[in-house]
């Protein structure tokens, strides 16, 4: 089942590496832009060794979702998908871009497909659905799908929080700030929402009327 082209590329560590650069940018209270520039300096070394690794291009579509790129990085993700269409990642990528660019339906198809690919997938069908629930406005199933991560990002506790402080359930909201405002001892809601990368104001302007009701 190795695709031996990515088996090519993974003598370099670029991938491995970007990866990581795309984790550390989602760590409560890390907004160093410079991290994505590092992540495409090592990603791009590797496309420079194999032009046609869908890992490649599934993570250059990433990091350029990361920096609000979005007509780049549906190229990229388009590219990964030619390359491996039944590769659950790259469709799971898919997915997120949709969802930051306002079209959390679609992106929920995408998801589904994924999710057909790999019937146990778990971690990554809550963290997609609940974004997507949350955009289209479904509180109720956002905060089902959200509750149940276990390795959350500081996006997923912020719609999370918003959700619970949309269904009222203010004991709950208030908790989940404290805790966002406990791991990320500098965290400001405006800065935050600046450095997500919302195609839409109206989604940005969704997520923080929703923190706003727990006084953050």
């Amino acid at each position: 089942w190795r695709n031996p082209a990515r088996a090519r590329s993974e003598l370099c560590p670029g991938p491995c590496l970007a990866r990581l650069h795309i984790g550390t940018r989602k760590i409560p209270g890390v907004y160093d832009e410079d991290i994505n520039d590092r992540g495409l300096e090592l990603i791009n070394q590797a496309r420079d060794l194999d032009e046609n690794d869908s890992e490649v291009y599934r993570i250059l579509s990433a990091l350029n979702t990361n920096m609000g790129k979005h007509a780049q990085a549906d190229r990229f993700v388009e590219r990964a998908i030619a390359l491996n269409p039944n590769d659950p990642k790259i469709l799971c990528q898919k997915c997120e871009l949709l969802i930051w660019k306002d079209r959390p339906g679609e992106g929920l198809q995408w998801l589904q497909a994924a999710k057909r690919r790999d019937p146990i997938m778990e971690e990554p069908w809550w963290r997609f659905s609940g974004r997507a629930y949350f955009e289209l406005k479904n509180a109720d199933l956002a905060q089902e799908a959200l509750d149940l991560i276990r390795h959350m990002l500081l996006i997923d506790r912020a719609c999370l929080v918003a959700s619970f402080a949309y269904l009222g359930r203010s004991a709950k909201a208030k908790s989940g700030a404290a805790n966002i405002t406990q791991l990320a001892r500098e965290f400001d809601v405006v800065k935050f929402l600046k450095s997500q990368p919302y195609l839409s104001q109206e989604s940005r302007d969704h997520l923080a009327e929703g923190l706003g009701k727990t006084g953050m």
